[in-house]
């Protein structure tokens, strides 16, 4: 009787997986892939715009995930350079933006509207940073 159950088990499981992994995902990979692109632009051309002289900019890691049919999530973190020759400084960036399908006219077309953008972590490295003495300082 054990292995009956047991056969039973291993062959609904099996079904089960063979069914998940054969599935069509809720949101298409071309979709994820197009999200992608366009959010590393736009993170691009914010950078630009709010830090002018930022440069040596690179996006280290971008990925997104499905939170639900109109729902996904985006990752990323970038870096970028800053400052004159003697005080440059590196900076590293990380967050996640949330985005929500919209309607539109052509039903043909996907619509993905960013609601909402968090940085979580921001790290500084400096090149050559400044010296500070500690010794008191006679007046």
């Amino acid at each position: 009787m054990k292995k009956v159950i047991s056969l039973a088990v291993f062959l609904i499981l099996l079904t089960w997986t063979w069914s998940l992994i054969h599935s069509e995902p809720t949101v298409s990979f071309e979709t994820h892939s197009i999200i992608q692109q366009k959010l590393a632009e736009i993170i691009q051309l914010s950078v630009q715009k709010h830090r002018p002289n930022a440069k040596e900019f690179s996006l280290v890691r971008l990925w997104t995930e499905t939170l639900s049919s109109d729902k996904i999530s985006a990752h990323f973190t970038y870096r970028f350079a800053e400052g004159e020759t003697t005080q440059i400084s590196n900076e590293t960036i990380s967050g996640k933006a949330f985005l929500k399908k919209t309607t539109s006219e052509d039903q043909s077309q996907e619509n993905w509207q960013i609601e909402k953008v968090q940085t979580s972590n921001s790290q500084i490295v400096f090149q050559e940073g400044d010296l500070i003495n500690s010794s008191p300082q006679e007046q």
